[in-house]
């Protein structure tokens, strides 16, 4: 059997299963974007756009996000700046890795990365290490109880597919890339539905994997697959079907357990801090906290941050700002902050969320515009049942640096400090966010502490009244 279309199979069962929408809209949003920035904003003359769209489509996105992913990404909308980039690696055994991402930080993205490839058995490797091992070819995988072999074949010959392949519950077809289109729409008529169809990396050669090996490959996937930059993951390994399934069930059990007794997915950026020195708290009850932090700006551009804390760990998850052109209007910006922060919520599902609070010496004008896109942030945060918090300015600037008098340039300091991070994270904006969620946690590590020691003190109470009591003599009556 192909590895290549095993892994289709593996990928198409996983977004049968995968019931968080906002993760794929991420990913969907963003190949849309780069796919106008680098063919054009027609899709009648840019495949790859057409592709994206028809993605966009199948997974029930509006209209709307589909015309403003393509907006930012022609330049007549301003968003957040984004980069293609193509990772190489081998896995456990030899597998060739290539991973497509887009991000809109290269830094951060190539510690991540390797960390995924180390921590699973493999290592990353030199532009074109890899990438001779796969041709770029039209990908087709259908349900084979949507049609047989014969009208497959008379189908997928005759509108230019290059080979069709059993893979046990799936066809597999290959095409030249300009012509899959012209494939899928010949399926499509014929009344044949495809799982998937994409232009993607086909190996030429593949690797046989079993046991422990295979399992380890299967993390490594999965691992990849889960972070948010990461768009496609192609290998070239060749699994038992059956240990694929296997494999996948237990992925979706561990994860179920952990959206039960958690409320969030696992973290997808994995960015290990050392926080001997700056404690971070957990909530209350022993759950890893995560906080989504906010700092709306009524002119500038609004920053967010989302950190995951458990007490001796901190992981950034995301973090970025929101900037919209100064001919937007008032409503339109509300709109795009509320959009942005309810895609976030959704997608990170945090414990609580932290915006930071009207500045009270900023002008009539100014801080009622503030207090209206606060509102939205609120708004978004009760419509997904999260607690929301607010802190002043100087509040944050306290907690975080130590001084509620703390220039802009120390707290972002503390920020880069406290998580870790090789640089202070840019814009500024997102910084600021991020302060707002490290303030947030120490607050509620705050609260922890004073809700112990006050039924430590109860306690104390209870045990020392009763223990009077027992001495108390009751004098006999004659």
């Amino acid at each position: 059997m192909s590895g290549h279309s095993k892994w289709a199979t593996i990928k198409h069962k996983k977004a049968a299963t995968d019931a968080r929408r906002g993760k794929i809209f991420t990913k969907v949003i963003r190949e849309l974007t780069i796919a106008t920035r680098t063919g054009g904003a027609d899709p009648v003359t840019n495949p790859r756009l057409r592709t994206a769209i028809l993605t966009a489509k199948a997974e029930n996105m509006p209209n709307d996000n589909i015309e403003r992913a393509i907006q930012r990404g022609a330049g007549t909308l301003e968003g957040e700046t984004l980069d293609e980039v193509t990772f190489e690696g081998y896995g456990p055994g030899g597998v060739g890795v290539l991973v497509q991402v887009v991000t809109n930080n290269r830094n951060r993205i190539v510690s991540e990365v390797r960390h995924m490839f180390s921590k699973n058995g493999g290592n990353m490797a030199e532009t074109g290490a890899v990438g001779w091992m796969f041709q770029r070819k039209g990908d087709i995988v259908v349900p084979k109880e949507q049609a047989d072999e014969d009208k497959m074949l008379g189908i997928v010959l005759d509108a230019g597919a290059d080979d069709l392949r059993d893979d046990t519950s799936f066809w597999e077809v290959t095409t030249p890339p300009e012509v899959m289109e012209k494939v899928r729409e010949a399926l499509v008529a014929a009344g044949i539905t495809p799982s998937s169809a994409e232009v993607a990396f086909v190996p030429q050669n593949h690797v046989k994997l079993t046991g422990a090996q295979a399992q380890q490959m299967l993390r490594m996937v999965e691992t990849l697959e889960d972070h948010d930059d990461v768009q496609h993951v192609y290998a070239n390994f060749d699994i038992d079907e059956k240990e694929i399934q296997a494999a996948m069930a237990g992925y979706r059990a561990a994860r179920h357990r952990k959206n039960t007794s958690l409320r969030f997915q696992p973290a997808r950026t994995l960015v290990p801090v050392n926080m001997s020195s700056h404690p971070v708290p957990s909530s209350s009850n022993g759950r890893k906290l995560r906080v989504l932090g906010v700092d709306p700006a009524v002119a500038g551009a609004t920053g967010y941050g989302v950190i995951e804390i458990d007490g001796k760990h901190a992981r950034l998850m995301r973090f970025g700002s929101l900037r919209l052109p100064a001919s937007a209007t008032f409503s339109v910006r509300l709109r795009e902050i509320h959009f942005l922060i309810s895609g976030l919520v959704e997608q990170f599902t945090p414990d609580a969320v932290a915006v930071e609070s009207v500045f009270t010496a900023l002008n009539i004008r100014t801080a009622l515009k503030l207090a209206e896109m606060r509102g939205v942030v609120l708004l978004a945060a009760a419509q997904a049942q999260i607690p929301a918090h607010s802190y002043s300015p100087r509040e944050v600037k306290a907690s975080v640096a130590g001084y509620g008098g703390a220039s802009k340039q120390q707290v972002q300091q503390m920020v880069k400090s406290l998580l870790d991070l090789p640089a202070c994270p840019e814009p500024a904006d997102a910084s600021d966010a991020l302060a707002v969620a490290l303030c947030h946690a120490q607050a509620s590590r705050a609260r922890d502490r004073l809700a112990a020691s006050v039924g430590r003190v109860r306690v104390s109470i209870l045990a020392g009244s009763i223990s009077r009591a027992s001495r108390i003599s009751i004098p006999r009556g004659r």
